[in-house]
């Protein structure tokens, strides 16, 4: 597998922002506050590319004490390839938490390798292709009662001007959007959040449920259903809670005409570390992570991570467990902001035939 081996410049502005906002002193608390990073990486299908990656963190009632900080996350790349890459996350707390608006978007023009479909594919199948696209989804939901929320899960994404190698799997492929699709996917979502931090959790739990429907009715090319769990929980283990074990398992379940490029990806910088992501893709996945996160001097930390998972055509059967897969790393965290807890996250990780580096703000969950 090409692997994009990043090297981010200024690193020690970093260090030295993460210092001041560490031995700031000054008792008036910044209502916005924003970080950012410029990016240089390199690699055969990119070549040179050049960008930044920004963090924001703010409130938007600056005389709500009691409600935990919004965030957003931005990140631009360009290359000599004529290759771009656009995303952003965000996460609003409205009107002290009774509603949140959670979600992301990207835009890109940008390379990606394909294996095939299932959980035993051979790395020798890798075909790489380049296209347009534009994904948004999230949710927007309403607090019932304390840490319970509900609402509407939502995904629009577009895939056009596809470019494919002749004689190849997919150049030659009749899979359903190997060309370029459209889908549009409305439903229900629920949400359990008694974490303390949006940001970078130390204690409590989060459960987010959600069930989507995409149907040509809605403007899209396919018919088919998407159901999502994400389950974590975070224990403290030390009494300033700088010492803490964090949990996490997710299942993804999907029926009907899916898009080839919409099937479930194993891989990525938040689970299964250390897997490019879409190296495996089915319609079904399910994943098992844990990470101890621990400090090592003042705004320097560090975390040790290990996780299991797998992509099925039918997870409710043996198929479930055959091949599974592994991920196994660590990183450092560089506290670029003591008061929200926000990390510049670096991490490590390896599985069986490769590694992969991440650079990152906020945890991986």
């Amino acid at each position: 597998m090409k692997k994009i081996s990043l090297l981010f410049v200024l690193m020690l502005s970093v260090v030295s922002l993460a210092i001041s906002q560490n031995t700031k002193t000054s008792t008036k608390k910044k209502r916005v506050k924003f970080i950012p990073i410029p990016i240089i990486s390199y690699s055969p299908e990119t070549r040179l590319a050049l960008g930044a990656l920004g963090q924001l963190t703010f409130k938007l009632n600056g005389e709500d004490t009691l409600s935990r900080s919004s965030s957003a996350q931005a990140t631009f790349i360009y290359t000599l390839n004529n290759q771009y890459l656009i995303e952003g996350e965000y996460t609003l707390l409205f009107n002290k938490e009774k509603y949140i608006l959670n979600g992301e978007a990207s835009f890109r023009k940008f390379p990606e390798f394909y294996y095939g479909i299932g959980n035993n594919t051979n790395e020798t199948n890798e075909e790489e292709f380049s296209y347009l696209s534009f994904d948004w989804d999230g949710y927007f939901v309403r607090k019932l009662r304390p840490n319970l929320f509900v609402g509407i899960s939502y995904k629009f994404s577009q895939m056009y001007g596809v470019e494919l190698t002749e004689n190849t799997t997919l150049g030659n492929s009749t899979l359903p959007g190997a060309k370029g699709f459209r889908v549009t996917g409305v439903g229900p979502t629920l949400i359990y959040d008694s974490r303390n931090s949006v940001i970078n959790a130390t204690r409590g739990a989060y459960v987010e449920t959600f069930a989507r429907f995409f149907n040509q009715s809605f403007g899209g090319d396919y018919d088919y259903q998407f159901y999502r769990i994400d389950a974590r929980k975070y224990f403290p283990l030390s009494s300033d809670e700088r010492h803490v074990l964090a949990l996490q398992a997710l299942g993804e379940f999907r029926e009907g005409t899916i898009p080839v490029h919409q099937l479930s990806r194993m891989g990525g910088d938040a689970i299964m570390r250390g897997h490019y992501n879409g190296r495996f893709r089915e319609k079904h996945y399910w994943a098992m992570q844990s990470e101890y996160r621990f400090p090592i001097y003042r705004f320097l930390g560090a975390v040790g991570f290990a996780g299991i998972g797998n992509v099925c055509k039918d997870c409710f059967s043996s198929d479930a467990f055959k091949d599974l897969k592994y991920s196994v790393g660590g990183g450092l965290r560089i506290m670029v902001d003591k008061e929200e807890r926000v990390n510049l996250r670096i991490d490590y990780a390896f599985v069986e035939g490769g590694s992969e580096f991440y650079i990152q703000f906020t945890e991986a969950f």
